[in-house]
């Protein structure tokens, strides 16, 4: 196996942006036989046999989804994407409202955030 094999196209669609309120209506990939079905964690045990190879993913992240307010009290939402340095970063910028170039956008991290993910 190698590394590039990692690499490929997700839909936007496919990412999930916030996790269900039912932790069982999360979604489960299958791949069976060289076939890709898409269902819910829930079904996970109707459909594994003991000779089923199961991979977890149990990787951590920090939040990466901000929210703010432009000067203009319009909403911005931002996710960070790539740690530059210690407090720069490049982000995408989701605007929730009609917006313009060139604004300045506000946004917060408390305290409490950076310690949670020093």
């Amino acid at each position: 196996m190698h590394l590039d094999q990692f690499n490929y196209h997700l839909p936007e669609g496919l990412i999930a942006k916030h996790p269900p309120q039912n932790r069982t209506d999360a979604r489960l990939l299958l791949f069976i036989n060289e076939v890709i079905k898409h269902k819910q964690i829930s079904a996970l045990s109707s459909v594994i046999t003991e000779n089923d190879i199961l991979v977890l993913n149990e990787t951590s992240v920090i939040p990466a989804r901000l929210f703010g307010t432009k000067e203009t009290g319009g909403k911005v939402e931002v996710m960070l994407e790539k740690l530059l340095k210690i407090i720069e970063h490049w982000c995408r910028l989701n605007l929730l409202d009609q917006s313009k170039k060139n604004h300045l956008y506000i946004l917060c991290m408390t305290a409490k955030h950076f310690q949670q993910h020093a």
